[in-house]
């Protein structure tokens, strides 16, 4: 396994209404302020909406318990 940075950009709206050329140059548009904090590998980002964000929130949150769990087995 590998650490990772996954960035979640929640919106609040229409979600086809955001600039695809924007969204998908994200990742690369944060890659040098991540680095100079001193974190090179590539981020992955995703986009969630406002309204299913607590959700999103609950399940990532349940992830990282596993992983941790695991990781300390």
């Amino acid at each position: 396994e590998f650490a990772y940075i996954h960035i979640y950009i929640v919106f609040d709206g229409d979600q086809s209404k955001l600039d695809p050329g924007w969204t998908s140059g994200m990742t690369g548009r944060l890659r040098p302020p991540l680095e100079a904090i001193g974190v090179y590998d590539w981020p992955m980002a995703s986009f969630c909406a406002k309204s299913e964000w607590k959700r999103a929130e609950r399940k990532m949150l349940r992830e990282q318990e596993r992983e941790l769990k695991r990781a300390s087995a």
